[in-house]
């Protein structure tokens, strides 16, 4: 089930994932201070994890429902595990010498070893988005658990949402965006922890069914000439849009509630970005379809992951020598992150993922022309 690639998205995965990790750690590793205008838009970097949600929805709409064939629950879950455990668990093992240190401060050996060993199996079993506790371990990884959470989700919900007249997806999201939202407004007010409503998969269902009704919509639209035409001339003027309103959200970052901010309040944006660079535009298919967007877009699960635990081995590693508090050695730990990530993608990634789906349960559930490039 060979799905065509598409580009311009597949570039914009690596425009979020370095979003994110200078988000993480551009403020303290090169020292901006955190109120001028690039410390507010790095501080909504955050923001780039609600656009992966939506098109996670998008993308797998587009390989596993836009055609109309049945979904196999089981070979779709095996290949989503294919997809994002492997590098998952690597990426938890690589940070697992700064969860030890954390964890020993205290001095009380016994109950320090039991809390390494409980977290680190509870984020292996993709638990921190249940238990806010286990988060200690490469924190951005929660992301990741929820979105085991989409994936289960998938061929029991979102074949049936597929199953909706396509003028009625849009509705039927915008019901579902305001259900989403109320829901962490409701929440808030009946003093839910707060970590709760940011982290837990409830809280952002909306955001990964709208990328599914999006695409259920805009796939229909391009079956039709008369949108296809009005949507490929409009492309640039919403992806324009779409940067506008990023630049008013980090004007206005400490005036909007953090809490919608987190569970999806974008979700509006995120939808212009998608349609915009799926439209089939000539000028943004040739400025996002270059070659080397397309390598790091592909290679951005691997930034997402890696960032945090390569950033706290540098750390301990650059300690002696002042750190990493200086833009030339911080420019070489961004570099360091995206050439691993790219080295990791086609050494590590793509072969254990090919091993995992050799060894499918049974041939007839699994075949190894599964290998699409989707975001996760």
């Amino acid at each position: 089930m060979q799905k065509e690639k598409i580009g311009p998205l597949t570039s914009l995965r690596f425009f979020a994932a370095i979003f994110v990790v200078l988000g993480h750690t551009f403020v303290e590793g090169a020292v901006i201070h955190p109120a001028h205008f690039a410390g507010n838009l790095l501080s909504v970097s955050f923001i780039a994890v609600g656009f992966f949600f939506v098109l996670s929805g998008y993308i797998l709409s587009h390989v596993y429902l836009r055609s109309g064939a049945p979904v196999d629950r089981k070979r779709f879950w095996w290949s989503r595990f294919a997809r994002i455990y492997p590098l998952y668990l690597a990426s938890l093992v690589l940070d697992l010498p700064s969860l030890i240190s954390n964890c020993m401060i205290s001095g009380h050996l016994h109950r320090e070893i039991a809390r390494v060993i409980v977290t680190f199996l509870g984020n292996g079993a993709m638990l921190q988005v249940w238990w806010i506790y286990l988060r200690q371990v490469n924190n951005p990884s929660w992301s990741l658990a929820v979105e085991a959470v989409f994936y289960l989700l998938f061929p029991l919900v979102c074949v049936r949402l597929w199953k909706i007249r396509p003028s009625l997806a849009p509705y039927l999201g915008a019901g579902m965006y305001i259900a989403g939202l109320s829901l962490t407004l409701v929440a808030e007010r009946l003093h839910v922890d707060q970590t709760l409503i940011m982290y837990n998969p409830v809280f952002h269902l909306h955001e990964f069914f709208a990328g599914v009704l999006l695409a259920r919509w805009h796939f229909s639209a391009l079956d039709s000439d008369r949108l296809k035409k009005a949507l490929t001339r409009v492309a640039p003027w919403l992806m324009v849009t779409a940067m506008f309103l990023l630049v008013i959200v980090t004007a206005e970052f400490n005036r909007i509630p953090l809490l919608l901010l987190k569970d999806g309040l974008l979700v509006p944006l995120y939808a212009l970005l998608i349609v915009s660079a799926a439209s089939r535009n000539p000028l943004i298919d040739r400025m996002l379809s270059i070659p080397v967007l397309v390598t790091l877009g592909e290679a951005s699960y691997g930034m997402y992951l890696l960032h945090i635990p390569f950033w706290h081995l540098l750390l301990k590693v650059t300690e002696p020598f002042g750190g990493i508090h200086t833009v030339p050695r911080y420019l070489a730990y961004v570099g360091l992150v995206i050439g691993a990530s790219v080295l990791i993608f086609y050494q590590f990634e793509a072969p254990v993922r090919r091993w995992i789906l050799n060894r499918r349960p049974t041939k007839a559930l699994l075949g190894l022309t599964e290998l699409v490039k989707e975001p996760t």
